[in-house]
């Protein structure tokens, strides 16, 4: 059995017991062994997991997925799960992470989605591993004073979110950071410490309505990709002109339709547009 290394399992065992003997000590002669999944019947019991996939190396479980439960917290035994690499609970119940979240120190993503997460743990920050995130479409209003820690962080999303007050003020620390989505959320502006973000190479303003674009921006050498959605001014800003590695630029809202409807062109977002055209700068406009 030198070249299996991936074992599908039925299973009826409750996740907690799941997550505290791991796996059984039969598997762990089979060294080639990575990828491990466990899937509970619907008709077993319908507010357990309906699919789960668990990933292992060297006989630890590295990744974790659960999709599509009616899972509303995890058990405190997660934190026996110290290699784990990946975790990926999306489009279930889960309120929020337990405390000691902070022990899965080698944790670099973690995508949690379509959840009812409303706040995180203060030990959240103690993640410093992290290098991927997605918090997309939960009920958080603001995230913890511990957030800042997370300074090996690449990529942050969390979008749909219109009770979030984003503190832009983290990028302070947040220096990693190659990708931002903040699409629809309640942001209206974006401060000066954006320009901190010396590596950002993408950042998504959908369904944002903020007032200007600082010019700050300048400073993200690396930006070749900026979407925007519905800001109040109608037009184009200049600041476009001054982003070196910009290749693509999206728009939607007052300023798509100004830019399509001719008769409406203002002159100044007419001479940014050939000028962004001469640059080869790709335009999306719906």
């Amino acid at each position: 059995m030198t070249i299996l290394n991936e074992i599908p399992l039925k299973s009826r065992n409750k996740f907690e017991k799941v997550l505290t003997e791991l796996l059984p000590s039969e598997l762990k002669v089979i060294k080639g062994l990575f990828k491990l999944g466990v899937r509970f019947g619907i008709d077993f019991n319908p507010k357990l997991y309906r699919y789960s996939t668990f990933s292992i190396e060297n006989n630890r479980i590295i990744s974790l997925k659960i999709l599509d439960s009616e899972i509303s917290k995890l058990p405190d035994s997660i934190e026996n799960l110290k290699k784990l690499k990946t975790i990926d609970i999306s489009n279930t119940q889960l309120e929020t992470l337990p405390h000691n979240i902070r022990e899965l120190i080698n944790l670099s993503s973690l995508y949690l989605s379509n959840n009812q997460i409303s706040y995180l743990p203060e030990s959240f920050g103690n993640l410093v591993n992290l290098t991927k995130l997605d918090l997309g479409n939960n009920p958080i209003k603001t995230l913890p004073s511990t957030f800042k820690n997370l300074e090996q962080l690449e990529s942050f999303e969390i979008n749909v979110n219109k009770s979030f007050e984003f503190d832009y003020e983290i990028f302070n620390n947040l220096t990693s950071l190659t990708q931002v989505c903040l699409n629809f959320n309640n942001s209206t502006e974006i401060p000066e410490s954006i320009g901190n973000l010396k590596y950002i190479e993408t950042l998504t303003l959908k369904g944002v309505k903020i007032a200007s674009i600082p010019n700050s921006l300048v400073k993200c050498k690396k930006l070749s990709g900026l979407y925007l959605e519905t800001l109040k001014s109608k037009k184009l800003p200049k600041i476009l002109l001054n982003l070196d590695s910009l290749i693509i630029v999206g728009l939607s809202g007052v300023i798509a339709n100004n830019l399509v409807a001719g008769y409406k062109r203002d002159k100044q977002s007419d001479y940014i547009k050939k000028e962004l055209e001469k640059k080869d700068i790709q335009m999306i406009i719906p």
